[in-house]
């Protein structure tokens, strides 16, 4: 990614096991939290994917941003 994603949300302790995958970034694990917390009590869903999706990275751009203010 080109902005900062906050680095592996996971990382590897040992980095002979690590083969290039680093997982999902930081950006990625807070934005499938906000989708879980958005979707909560929807059994119907969501009409627009695309926007929900948006939403959800925002959230986590915000959360990104917030955690560098406290570091």
């Amino acid at each position: 990614m080109g902005k900062d994603d906050g680095g592996c949300a996971f990382p590897r302790v040992n980095p002979e096991y690590t083969k290039n995958n680093d997982g999902m970034t930081l950006l990625d694990w807070f934005a499938g939290q906000a989708l879980a917390g958005a979707m909560v009590g929807d059994e119907e869903g969501v009409e627009d994917h695309a926007k929900m999706a948006e939403y959800c990275y925002r959230q986590a751009a915000a959360m990104l941003a917030a955690r560098e203010k406290r570091a």
